[in-house]
């Protein structure tokens, strides 16, 4: 499953990375009208409409990844990665470190080639 996983994933690590940077600057605007003399509260709320906006967006590419990584898996890849999935996020919540690798070790020795998921 890792390698269809790591597929999937090295065909958005492009998109990913705009959106991320997307949603930095958004950010950036968001205090600059924050800070801005004299405040301006068009502009603050048009900054804080871009910032959700690029939020969402990055949201809704996660969503798409999951659901195609979902539909080339089988059953028991699916069930594998369930388990993983709870394991590392259920775990007893944040304070409880899960170790294993991280997703650019699993595509790395998976044999996945070409662009590596984002860090």
């Amino acid at each position: 499953g890792a390698v269809k996983m790591c597929a999937v994933i090295e065909a958005n690590v492009a998109a990913f990375a705009k959106l991320g940077r997307d949603l930095v600057e958004a950010r950036r605007e968001v205090f600059k009208a924050f800070r801005a003399d004299p405040f301006d509260p068009a502009a603050f709320k048009t900054a804080l409409d871009r910032a959700t906006a690029a939020q969402v967006a990055l949201v809704e590419l996660r969503q798409a990844i999951a659901q195609q990584v979902t539909e080339k898996l089988d059953t028991g890849e699916r069930q594998d990665l369930s388990r993983k999935l709870v394991r590392r996020f259920f775990a007893g919540g944040r304070a409880e470190r899960v170790d294993g690798p991280t997703l650019r070790q699993t595509c790395a020795a998976a044999g996945a080639s070409g662009a590596q998921p984002p860090r």
